[in-house]
C-alpha cells in the first residue's frame, strides 16, 4: 500500500508548477509595466535645429571664440558648417594655415562645444543636411 505522500507527491508537483507559472507571469507583467516609454524626439528639431539659437556663431560663446581667434593664432579657421550627425546638431570646423598641422577631415563638435570626433572621414561622411554658416573672409 502506497503512503499518503507517495500518492499526493505528483499532485503537489503539478500544483506547485502551476503556481510558479502564475508567479512568473505576474513578475514579467510587473517588469513590463514598470518600463517607461522612450522620450520621443521631434525629427524636425533634431535634423534642422541650430541648438535652439537663431545665430549659432553669435549665440554660442564657444563657437564665436573659434570664429574670432586671437591674431597670433597660427591656424586659420577656414569654415564652420552645421549639420546633423546621428540625430544631433553638430558643427564641422575646418582649419588651415601654413603653420597649422591639419589632418584629412575636420573637427566636429556638438552644441555644447564638446568634441564629437576629429579627422575621421568615415564618420564625417555620415553627417547630413550640411550647410555653411561661417567662412573666413
Amino acid at each position: 500500500m502506497q503512503s499518503f505522500l507517495q500518492i499526493k507527491a505528483p499532485l503537489i508537483r503539478i500544483y506547485l508548477a502551476e503556481k510558479m507559472k502564475n508567479i512568473l507571469l505576474v513578475l514579467i507583467l510587473l517588469v513590463l509595466a514598470s518600463c517607461q516609454p522612450a522620450e520621443l524626439v521631434n525629427p524636425e528639431v533634431t535634423n534642422t535645429a541650430n541648438c535652439e539659437v537663431k545665430d549659432p556663431i553669435q549665440d554660442l560663446a564657444w563657437l564665436n571664440a573659434l570664429a574670432h581667434p586671437a591674431p597670433d593664432n597660427p591656424c586659420n579657421l577656414g569654415t564652420i558648417s552645421q549639420g546633423s550627425y546621428l540625430g544631433q546638431t553638430v558643427f564641422i570646423i575646418s582649419m588651415g594655415g601654413a603653420l597649422c598641422c591639419t589632418c584629412a577631415g575636420s573637427a566636429v563638435y556638438n552644441c555644447q562645444g564638446e568634441l564629437v570626433f576629429v579627422c575621421d572621414l568615415t564618420e564625417q561622411a555620415k553627417i547630413q543636411n550640411i550647410k555653411l554658416i561661417w567662412q573666413l573672409k
